[in-house]
């Protein structure tokens, strides 16, 4: 993946929620920059990504969590 040729950062959130300001990743020029998330998905099962610069991205899922209820 080439470096980011700008500052910036990553926003991870659930779909249809609001973004929050909490960034997931910050990068800054010639700089790739790795970072980890848990994430909350939205009720249609997607993430959304907000990338606040101009770099590319990749992304992994690398689990998943149910809730058990007890009762």
């Amino acid at each position: 993946m080439p470096s980011p040729t700008g500052s910036g950062y990553l926003v991870a959130y659930a779909d249809g929620t609001t973004r929050p300001d909490v960034h997931s990743a910050d990068y800054t020029s010639g700089h790739p920059a790795a970072g980890a998330a848990l994430v909350k998905v939205g009720s249609d099962g997607e993430v959304d990504l907000c990338n606040a610069g101009s770099t590319a991205v990749d992304t992994d899922l690398l689990g998943d969590y149910t809730v058990d209820t007890m009762g």
